[in-house]
C-alpha cells in the first residue's frame, strides 16, 4: 500500500497486484535459494523449483513479468557454486514451462484480441513496435514515486537540473508543434489539481508540471546508473536488472502507455532502497511511506469521483 499506485489499482478489474504478489513471492524464494546454496544446501533446489512456479504464475498474470527471468543471466555469470548453478537454470526452466502452457493454449503470447472478430493473440501481439517514449514517460513517473521515499537523489543531481529543465523546455516545445502527442496528458493528479485550480491556470500549471516532469528522467537515470555501478551486492545489482528490465518493456505495451505498467519497476527500486537504508531512525521511514499510501488514497478517490462531489471552496 506503500506505493502510490497500489490504492488506485485496487480500485480497477486490473491484473497488476496480483502478478506482483506471484512475483515477489518468487522472489522471495529465489533470494532464499541463492542464500542456502552458498552453503551447499540441496533444498535449494527445491525452492529453485517453487520460485520458478511462481514467477510463471506471474506471467500468467501479466506476461511483462516474463522479461524479468532476463537478469538471472546475471545471477548465473556470477554464481559462486555449481548447485547454485543448477538452481538457477532450475528456476528459468521452470518458469519458462509454467508460463508456456498458458501461451500454448492461447496461440501467442497474450489472450485473443477482440478486433472485430477474434484473432489469435501471436497476430496481434508484437505488431507494434518500440516505443522510447513509453519507456522515457515510465522513467518520469517511476522517478516522482521513488522521490517519496528517496528524495536525495534530487540534491546529489543539482549540478544538471538547470540543463535538463533546458532540454525537457524545448522537448515539450517540440512535442507541441511536431507532434500530436500532448505532454501534459501523462501528468500525475492532473484532474485533481484541475479541480483545485482555476481554469485559467490550467495550462500555465500543466506546461511547467510537464517540463520539470521530463526533467526528473536523466536525473533518475544517472542515480540509479551510479547507485548500480558502486553497489558491490549481487544480489542488489540483479534486482536493479530486473527493474530496468520492466522499465524497457513498458515500451512493448501494445496497448500504448499508462502509468500503471511502472508499478513492477518501481515496486523493486523501492524495496531496494528500504533495504539499502542504513538509518537506524525509522520515523523518516515511516512518514515517507505514510506519504505515499496517502498519496495513493487520494488519487483513487479522485478516481471514484468522491473528490468531485465535495464542496471545495
Amino acid at each position: 500500500m506503500y506505493i502510490p499506485l497500489v490504492p488506485i489499482l485496487s480500485c480497477l478489474v486490473m491484473t497488476d497486484i496480483p502478478a506482483l504478489f506471484f512475483f515477489f513471492a518468487s522472489q522471495l524464494a529465489l533470494l532464499h535459494f541463492v542464500h542456502i546454496s552458498e552453503k551447499q544446501n540441496h533444498v535449494a533446489l527445491v525452492y529453485a523449483f517453487l520460485s520458478g512456479i511462481l514467477v510463471g504464475m506471474s506471467c500468467w498474470v501479466r506476461q511483462p513479468f516474463l522479461v524479468a527471468l532476463g537478469a538471472s543471466v546475471y545471477l548465473l555469470f556470477t554464481a559462486g557454486s555449481r548447485l547454485e548453478k543448477l538452481c538457477i537454470i532450475n528456476y528459468v526452466i521452470t518458469a519458462s514451462i509454467v508460463a508456456a502452457i498458458l501461451f500454448f493454449l492461447w496461440g501467442g503470447l497474450a489472450s485473443p484480441a477482440w478486433n472485430g472478430n477474434m484473432l489469435p493473440s501471436g497476430e496481434a501481439v508484437g505488431r507494434r513496435s518500440f516505443l522510447f517514449l513509453s519507456v522515457i514517460l515510465a522513467l518520469a513517473h517511476g522517478s516522482l514515486i521513488y522521490a517519496i521515499y528517496d528524495p536525495g537523489f534530487l540534491l546529489r543531481g543539482k549540478k544538471i537540473i538547470l540543463g535538463t529543465i533546458m532540454l525537457s523546455l524545448i522537448v515539450v516545445f517540440l512535442s507541441d508543434h511536431l507532434t500530436t502527442y500532448d505532454l501534459r496528458d501523462t501528468l500525475p493528479l492532473k484532474f485533481v489539481v484541475r479541480r483545485v485550480l482555476p481554469q485559467p491556470f490550467w495550462y500555465v500549471y500543466e506546461t511547467a508540471a510537464a517540463v520539470l516532469f521530463l526533467a526528473l528522467v536523466p536525473l533518475f537515470t544517472f542515480h540509479l546508473s551510479a547507485k548500480f555501478i558502486n553497489e558491490a551486492d549481487r544480489i542488489v545489482k540483479y534486482l536493479y536488472f530486473v527493474s530496468a528490465l520492466f522499465f524497457l518493456a513498458v515500451g512493448k505495451m501494445e496497448h500504448g502507455y499508462s502509468s500503471r505498467y511502472v508499478l513492477p519497476a518501481v515496486s523493486v527500486l523501492v524495496l531496494i532502497h528500504f533495504l539499502k537504508e542504513e538509518s537506524a531512525d525509522n520515523f523518516p521511514k515511516l512518514l515517507r511511506i505514510f506519504l505515499g499510501g496517502t498519496l495513493g488514497i487520494v488519487i483513487a478517490l479522485d478516481y471514484l469521483g468522491i473528490i468531485a462531489k465535495l464542496q471545495l471552496p
